[in-house]
């Protein structure tokens, strides 16, 4: 035993052997010469007697040698399959500052699912030991729905201490509001709801201390949301608990997250922290939760040291809710109110008055002031919902005699309503007559942009050159023209990528505006030769099929810019809009002075909008214009875009002279004019694929938002990633403000698409698939998401499978053959069509046409796990090998690859039975997908993947435990409906833990750590 490298760790096991009784008396043996580590196993043994809690049996200066003596002995971290205590653990699904979440397994008593919260290694010194076991004790005195129930406690057998919580389904409390667009009025019923849970843990004596909005999550039950706060970490009681001692740790730093943090826990030198601060909380989480903004942007907060940030917390008073967010962007009104199913206007009502009071009455610096108890501020948010006056109001007659009138309102009042709401009708029905029928613009009923009478399309120009390749001139000319008209604020003006699709439709201008919803439509000519320009233009009310305005344009080329910059003003005139300054600036601003420059870059921008290769010349383009015009800072702006693009996409980050291209033009575009639309836009595509700065790319697309509503490229890609993050109610607003403005973008439908499917948001999906099967009868891919939709519906294995099979153009296809062939499990089909499909196509999945059925899309990696179906290991071993080789090739030369080429790595290691590099890659795949780009479209999916590798090394319970933590995520895949396809699963068909995944899977939600 003296050999032993940590014989405290010997001793201590063998003593857990021994009767409690014994114990001494073997230590006095064993330890006969060693007082100290007799004395260290005794402390190891006192914290894991969990009689009277963690630490309340040690006297206090012995925790930081207990704590010291846990980290010394304890293993890294936790792993799947652990026993701790009468729990083994499952799987890892979610990670805190406190610690780690686990899904656990009773084995003991009574068969359930539980969530273990265990002290993250590193954290078990002597203050958070004393806060954890703070919680324990805390949890234990509570009783109430609103607060999360404690199931057990204890220690592992190193003495670092866990909780075991009910498992529910639960999301965060701003989250849940958005996702279901609860008015104010639900917002404040949510609200009273976490008031009494808080209400009842003062009654208990015990002060929260870290009130936030991510330790208060809400989960369903019947139908009826119930929140539920959590992380008692920090709590203070007015009890003498040992462990419930101060919660500074240290003289100069403070717990709790400073914005919703009472002044007088950030200043150091007071002692009165009661339940009050608590209130202050309260008011700081219900501010934001109606507003939709924090009493203080933490932003500004970010590069400030800690003084700086108390000195101003706790001196400055923030604006009232309706000050807040009326002084914020329009676009994030828009954004806020849709998630309150409401109009900005509307909002900014029903905040002032009695909201404003309620909010800053808890936000009073001075504790005095503030409400006395939780139960005060409950019974005024009731008074608010019922219409009857509050406490907080100040002492007006006008808010009284109001009140006492709504309440009393006598009966001629009823009458005079009534003949309010006829008259509102007849406006209506007047000014329906004059609504634009149906379209795009009228397709989805939650969006809260509204065409207005100064809606514009503009038409693709005619070409009426001599020379057939000045068709991008007049492109060119056609994209101005409209950027032009979105600088007036005055306007809304649809996308270009809409309007390139009427090309050549010969439809009539007023079918043109009845589809897109839009008042007037802009159209015309150009013609170009040698250096001379005729372009004319209209303007047709698209109502009536009346000409407003046309004219004639013959001058040289160099005034291009001038000629369009007088067609948006002319239009001005005729739509009686009177320019600002600042827009007729905007207007007139020319972006070279060079003719030959903008023809290069004019050729550059054609190229790009056709489609994503040419990647060398386009960049040659662009360098050629810059060469000519070294001010021209929109291709700057572009040159940056495609040569950090290439770089990414073609070059796998190797190419240093692409990205230091990149940054060089970025710098002069940024020096040129940093406002610009297409600068700022430039930017973020610098930060996402230079830096991998995801919230840096979002600002950016958010400010070229509120410098140019319709720029749809911005759009598209605020959706699309917020939908990666798993934001799918800002997925869903931006994806139906993009096809606002370009409503026949492919892309951008497809994109709101999958924002509907991932909220199951069927009727909505049906709509939006049923109106561009009208455009398009025959487009494949919208018939494909039709049979897809209604599986996931409703299910329905075998129609679903025949449905794909008779989908044109795909059924007679090697990828529909395969697909065919590995449904019917036909293997030795399967093998022989795997060597005949095209190598960068796709087999059919969920979510994207460009995602294969088991999200692989190597066919090597796919014939390899074909042929350890078959059972000819010598076969799986080739075709692995050809994978991996594939596969480590990218990852070699991209460090930042995608998890999905790791999760495949890790099934070829699997498939070679190198089981030590699978729980490598598994580590690095778990890492890779809590990148907020990754985490919600590429989580769950590399979940499966990892699933099939523990398949694969025969390991069943693993894979079904990784499966039922994959239903705990957020996830876009819908893997009730996915696995069934996937013939590798087909191993543990019949395990009544798989099948009641199949069957139950959707109603598995999982607890935030």
């Amino acid at each position: 035993m003296s050999e032993s490298k940590h014989p405290e760790e010997v001793f201590f096991q063998k003593c857990l052997e021994l009767p409690p009784e014994e114990r001494e008396q073997f230590l006095d043996s064993a330890c006969s010469n060693n007082a100290a580590l007799r004395d260290a196993v005794l402390n190891l043994l006192r914290a894991h007697d969990m009689g009277e809690g963690i630490l309340d049996s040690l006297p206090e200066e012995d925790y930081l040698e207990v704590a010291t003596q846990i980290q010394e002995i304890a293993p890294e971290e936790e792993q799947p399959g652990d026993q701790i205590g009468r729990y083994r653990l499952l799987e890892l699904i979610g990670e805190g500052s406190w610690g780690s979440v686990w899904m656990a397994e009773q084995t003991e008593d009574i068969e359930r699912r539980v969530a273990l919260k265990i002290l993250k290694l590193g954290l078990d010194g002597e203050e958070f030991l004393k806060s954890f076991e703070a919680e324990r004790q805390v949890l234990a005195m509570m009783d109430h729905p609103n607060i999360a129930r404690e199931l057990d406690a204890g220690t592992t057998s190193y003495g670092r201490p866990y909780l075991i919580m009910e498992l529910v389904k639960s999301m965060p409390l701003f989250d849940y509001a958005n996702r279901e667009r609860l008015s104010i009025e639900k917002r404040v019923r949510l609200f009273i709801q976490i008031c009494n849970g808080v209400q009842h843990a003062h009654q208990k004596g015990v002060v929260h201390r870290d009130l936030k909005p991510s330790n208060i999550l809400v989960a369903v039950y019947d139908n009826e949301p119930v929140p539920k706060i959590i992380d008692f970490g920090v709590a203070k009681t007015a009890f003498s608990l040992k462990s419930a001692r101060t919660l500074f740790f240290g003289a100069h730093t403070f717990v709790g997250t400073p914005i919703y943090c009472s002044p007088e826990q950030l200043d150091f030198s007071r002692l009165d922290i009661d339940h009050r601060s608590d209130i202050y909380s309260l008011g700081a989480i219900f501010y934001e939760l109606v507003c939709g903004l924090p009493p203080f942007d933490p932003d500004r907060f970010e590069k400030m040291n800690l003084e700086v940030v108390r000195r101003i917390l706790t001196k400055s008073i923030p604006p009232e809710p309706s000050v807040r967010f009326g002084k914020s962007l329009a676009f994030q009104q828009e954004e806020i109110a849709e998630n309150r199913s409401s109009q900005p206007s509307r909002v900014r009502n029903r905040l002032r008055g009695e909201i404003d009071w309620i909010a800053m009455k808890c936000l009073e610096k001075n504790l005095s002031r503030r409400y006395d108890t939780v139960s005060d501020l409950s019974q005024d948010l009731e008074a608010f919902l019922d219409d009857e006056m509050i406490s907080a109001a100040p002492s007006s007659y006008v808010y009284r005699i109001g009140k006492f009138i709504r309440q009393k309102r006598p009966s001629y009042a009823i009458w005079a309503e009534t003949f309010a709401l006829v008259l509102l009708g007849f406006a209506i029905l007047y000014n329906a007559q004059f609504k634009p029928s149906s379209g795009p613009a009228a397709l989805t009923t939650n969006t809260s942009i509204e065409f207005t009478d100064k809606s514009i399309a503009v038409l693709p120009l005619e070409n009426m050159s001599p020379d057939p390749e000045n068709a991008f001139f007049t492109d060119g000319i056609h994209d101005d023209i409209l950027a032009n008209l979105a600088k007036v604020d005055d306007f809304l003006v649809i996308s270009r990528v809409s309007m390139v699709l009427y090309r050549g439709t010969g439809k009539s201008t007023m079918q043109i505006g009845n589809e897109l919803g839009v008042r007037y439509i802009v159209g015309g000519s150009v013609r170009r030769e040698d250096k001379q320009v005729r372009i004319n233009a209209h303007l047709i009310d698209s109502r009536t099929g009346e000409e407003l305005w046309a004219e004639s344009y013959d001058r040289r080329l160099d005034d291009i810019f001038a000629i369009q910059s007088e067609i948006a003003q002319n239009i001005a005139i005729n739509l009686e809009t009177t320019l600002s300054p600042e827009e007729i600036a905007r207007i007139e601003h020319r972006p070279t002075d060079s003719p030959k420059a903008y023809d290069y870059y004019l050729k550059a921008q054609k190229m790009i909008s056709t489609g994503p290769d040419g990647g060398d010349e386009k960049i040659a383009l662009l360098e050629r214009a810059v060469s000519l015009d070294p001010t021209f800072t929109e291709a700057w702006a572009q040159l940056a875009i495609e040569c950090i693009y290439w770089w990414e996409v073609n070059e796998f980050r190797q190419d240093v002279d692409l990205l230091n291209k990149a940054r060089n033009a970025m710098e002069v575009a940024l020096q040129g004019n940093a406002k610009l639309p297409s600068v700022l836009f430039a930017q973020g595509v610098m930060f996402y694929r230079d830096k991998r700065d995801f919230d840096g790319f979002l600002k950016q697309m958010l400010a070229v938002r509120a410098e140019s509503p319709n720029f749809e490229p911005a759009l598209f890609h605020l959706s699309s990633n917020y939908h990666r993050m798993g934001r799918l109610v800002e997925a869903q607003h931006y994806g139906e403000l993009s096809i606002h403005y370009a409503p026949w973008t492919p892309r951008s439908n497809e994109n709101l698409f999958q924002a509907y499917l991932s909220q199951k948001m069927w009727d909505e999906s049906h709509s939006l698939i049923q109106l561009n099967l009208e455009r398009t009868p025959g487009n494949t891919s919208w018939r494909r998401f039709l049979i897809e939709l209604e599986y996931l519906e409703s299910g329905g294995l075998d129609t679903y499978v025949k449905s794909i099979q008779e989908l044109p153009g795909f059924a007679a296809s090697p990828e529909g053959q395969l697909w065919k062939a590995l449904q019917a499990r036909d293997y030795e089909s399967a093998l022989e069509l795997c060597e005949q499909v095209d190598p960068n196509a796709s087999l059919l999945g969920f979510q994207s046409p460009r995602r294969s059925i088991l999200d692989i899309q190597q066919w090597d990696l796919l014939s390899a796990l074909i042929w350890f179906e078959l059972g000819d290991s010598e076969a799986c071993l080739s075709k692995s090998n050809e994978a991996l080789t594939r596969f480590e090739s990218v990852a070699q030369r991209d460090s930042l690859v995608s998890p999905d080429y790791l999760s495949q790595i890790a099934i070829c290691y699997a498939l070679k039975g190198e089981s030590d590099r699978v729980e490598e890659m598994i580590a690095q795949i778990r890492e890779r997908t809590l990148h907020k780009d990754y985490q919600f479209s590429y989580r769950a999916r590399c979940e499966v993947q990892i699933a099939i590798a523990r398949i694969v090394l025969g390991e069943y319970e693993k894979c079904i435990q990784v499966l039922e933590a994959a239903f705990l995520m957020d996830s876009p895949i819908f893997l009730e409906r996915q696995l069934p396809l996937l013939f590798i699963f087909d191993r543990i068909r019949g395990d009544p833990k798989f099948e009641s995944l199949l069957t139950n899977g959707g109603s598995f939600v999982g607890v935030r750590g």
